[in-house]
């Protein structure tokens, strides 16, 4: 089952997080000495938005609705992409659900 509007999700520790010519980049901590490749992803304007969100209080219906008032989309495929968003998040451990 995906996440809900009650869910509370919290961004990893280990990562990095920069803005680097326009995108913002997220990068996780290499995990072994030596490790030869990086992997890192960015995030467009509203996945920057929502993971900015992501602290460990915020629901995912009220980040829905601080959304909803800065950019024009409609509400369904805000939360379609939003529960995308997290779930892919919290596959490759970017993020944590809490709740």
């Amino acid at each position: 089952m995906g996440p809900d509007f009650t869910s509370v999700y919290a961004r990893a520790t280990r990562l990095a997080c920069r803005e680097l010519d326009g995108e913002f980049v997220i990068v996780p901590a290499l995990e072994a000495p030596g490790e030869e490749h990086i992997t890192y992803y960015t995030l467009n304007e509203v996945a920057r938005a929502v993971w900015e969100r992501l602290d460990g209080k915020t629901t995912l219906g009220e980040i829905g609705e601080a959304l909803e008032e800065v950019y024009e989309v409609e509400k369904e495929a805000l939360e379609r992409d939003m529960f995308q968003l997290l779930s892919h998040m919290e596959e490759k451990g970017l993020v944590s659900k809490l709740s």
